[in-house]
């Protein structure tokens, strides 16, 4: 059981940050807005858009 301990602790620090980590994640933007804002511009093979 010694040797067991440490590695519960860690598995269970673990479990506890990424539940936390979901928590943060829930959606409380308004519709249409996003966390990340990524520009997407779609060019042909000579590069104009």
């Amino acid at each position: 059981m010694k040797k067991i301990a440490p590695i519960l602790a860690l598995v269970m620090l673990v479990s506890i940050i990424g539940a936390g980590a979901v928590a943060a994640q829930e959606d409380d933007l308004p519709d249409g807005e996003a966390d990340l804002a990524v520009d997407v511009t779609l060019t042909d093979s000579e590069g104009n858009p």
